[in-house]
């Protein structure tokens, strides 16, 4: 009868010594959302941020998932007529962030947290 009363408060001291890892883990990672807000008539944009690359069509919206522990460089190319790159992800700049918002536009590439005030970091080359 007294190990029945006491299975409740060892589960309970399990799942709570248990959850707060879980949670711990998955907070520990940033997801970098990358917006093509281009106008229709300017094609497909090649993006590469982690050494794999993207062909994106104006509108669209990707996202890429990873550990926080380095900076994250992303470089666009627009159909041959226009490079450039900015900084996607900085550890010490984005600090505890878990979502960063990234906007390629026709006068070069903005940054956000909130998608509604955003900084522009970089220009395209030409």
């Amino acid at each position: 009868m007294a190990a029945s009363k006491i299975l409740p408060f060892l589960f309970l001291a399990i799942f709570c010594s248990i959850h707060p890892k879980a949670v711990a883990i998955e907070a520990i990672t940033v997801t970098i959302h990358i917006i093509v807000d281009l106008p229709a008539s300017s094609g497909i944009t090649t993006t590469d941020c982690i050494g794999e690359e993207w062909k994106l069509k104006p509108g669209e919206h990707f996202e890429i998932t990873r550990w926080p522990d380095r900076r994250y460089i992303c470089k666009a190319d627009q159909n041959g007529t226009k490079q450039g790159s900015w900084l996607a992800f900085d550890p010490l700049r984005d600090l505890l962030r878990t979502d960063v918002f990234c906007s390629v536009r026709e006068d070069g590439f903005y940054f956000s947290y909130d998608q509604s005030s955003w900084l522009k970091l970089n220009g395209w080359d030409h």
